[in-house]
Order: C-alpha cells, then sequence, then structure tokens
C-alpha cells in the first residue's frame, strides 16, 4: 500500500532498534524518534518491530497506528488521487476477510 502511493511520512514517537528484520541489511538498525520518509519496506520493518520497544506489543500497535496515518494522508493528497483505484485494488493483498466492495463509486 505504501508503494502504491510512492511512500509516506512516518512519525515514530519513540527510539527503536530492528531486532528482526525483514531484510537482513537492516539487522540492529536505529531509528530514533521523529519524522521520517519511508518507502513500503521500511514501513514494514518498522511497524513489524516490538521486541527493542520498551512498550513491546503496545508500541508495535502505536507504530502501526502511525503508518495507517502517513497512507491515509499520502492517499488523500490531490497529487495521489489519480493512484486511488490502485491503492483500492491492493487492499485485498493485505486484508485476510473482509467484506468492502472493491468497486469505486
Amino acid at each position: 500500500m505504501v508503494d502504491t502511493v510512492v511512500g509516506i511520512e512516518m512519525n515514530v514517537p519513540f527510539y527503536l532498534k530492528l531486532t528482526h528484520p525483514w531484510y537482513a541489511e537492516n539487522k540492529n538498525k536505529v531509528i530514533n524518534a521523529g519524522t521520517y520518509s519511508f518507502d513500503g519496506n521500511m514501513v514494514a520493518e518498522v511497524v513489524h518491530e516490538r521486541y527493542s520497544l520498551a512498550s513491546g506489543e503496545y508500541g508495535s500497535q502505536k507504530l502501526q497506528e502511525e503508518a495507517l496515518k502517513g497512507i491515509a494522508k499520502k492517499a488523500l493528497s490531490p497529487n495521489n488521487i489519480t493512484n486511488l483505484p490502485s491503492l483500492v485494488k491492493s487492499i485485498p493483498n493485505f486484508v485476510i476477510a473482509t467484506n468492502m466492495s472493491p468497486k469505486i463509486c
């Protein structure tokens, strides 16, 4: 979804260290609190982290919330209006079950 809108700005509210990354090159990468421009791979790394977080699973949920906010802001920006159909079509790839229709009104 992040790559469909060509990356996002994401707030990282606290320090984290990527202890169990999907991509080996990111092992032990430190991300300090702040706002970052991330592509889809890095967003996946950040929202997957939980082991280095002081608040564990709750911290991971907060990171997921921040990623969703970044996706929503970027998707609704005027520059991405033409990407909305692609974004909507990509949702089933990330949702296990839904009653959402892929048709755009």
